[in-house]
């Protein structure tokens, strides 16, 4: 089968989309509830990082000391890959088309349409003049853009990161709609996913989990390197400064759902070595 990341401009009819196109392919729908639901039944408490994730906002000086953006990127990584894993999903928004970059057996598609297009749509829909709906739009357009790029330091409006873009002006919902399944069943017909890369992927989503839990346990330790298999074993590699930090490392991986076992082969170093990416 094959996966779908869909970005869309605000107003552009994107998430009706992306959900209408789910919905007759019976795909897994993956939008910024269901992320949210998931990394909450996470046992540490990743509020402020949801609270951002939520409003699409960057978030402020303070909070960039101690959280850095590789924990927003490993949060969103961890689901989206434990999702994909399992096949036949389309991902609404959150970078997915920056996790998932010149995959064959990937559709990233964006949806876009005029402003005087979007602002129509969008003052109908929310009652409001047009004056209003132009300035909103901006700002969302402006907000998402910059949330986008203070995770993943790509711009989500260069073409370049996707294989197909649909004007909504020129192409009504159910064409756009077709014109996606038609190409997603292309791909699952000539590009499966095979076994392989689920597990590649399951071993990416258990990665990004771990590096996520020692991130925000260890906010201040030295950089460290996390690899996993499939089968759920962890290896963790780098530097830190003690040798009680090690042993900390490893007791916090073994901590994590789906870890069976951890290797430890973290150097200790008694000098300024790299924090977190």
């Amino acid at each position: 089968m094959a996966i779908l990341t869909i970005s869309r401009q605000v107003g552009s009819l994107g998430d009706e989309i992306a959900e209408i196109t789910a919905e007759r392919l019976g795909y897994t729908l993956i939008d910024k509830e269901m992320i949210h639901d998931r990394i909450i039944a996470l046992p540490d408490d990743f509020s402020l990082e949801m609270n951002s994730l939520e409003t699409e906002s960057q978030p402020g000086f303070f909070q960039r000391i101690f959280h850095h953006q590789a924990i927003y990127v490993n949060l969103i990584s961890t689901i989206v890959y434990d999702a994909i894993s399992k096949d036949n999903v389309v991902l609404k928004g959150r970078g997915g088309q920056f996790l998932l970059t010149d995959r064959e057996n990937v559709l990233n598609a964006r949806i876009i349409a005029p402003l005087d297009f979007r602002v129509s749509i969008f003052k109908t829909r929310q009652n409001m003049d047009s004056r209003i709906a132009e300035e909103m739009i901006m700002q969302l357009d402006r907000e998402r853009n910059r949330f986008i790029r203070y995770l993943f330091e790509k711009d989500a409006t260069e073409p370049d990161w996707y294989d197909i873009i649909i004007n909504t002006k020129k192409f009504n919902i159910d064409s756009a709609v077709d014109i996606l399944i038609r190409r997603s069943e292309f791909i699952s017909k000539n590009f499966p996913l095979s076994t392989e890369l689920k597990d590649t992927y399951r071993a990416l989503a258990l990665t990004s989990l771990v590096e996520a839990i020692l991130q925000k346990r260890m906010p201040d330790s030295s950089f460290l390197k996390v690899e996993s298999t499939p089968e759920g074993v962890v290896t963790l590699s780098g530097y830190i400064a003690t040798h009680p930090e090690k042993e900390a490392a490893c007791a916090h991986a073994e901590t994590v759902t789906g870890v069976k076992s951890v290797v430890n082969n973290i150097h200790v170093a008694h000098f300024p070595v790299t924090t977190w990416p």
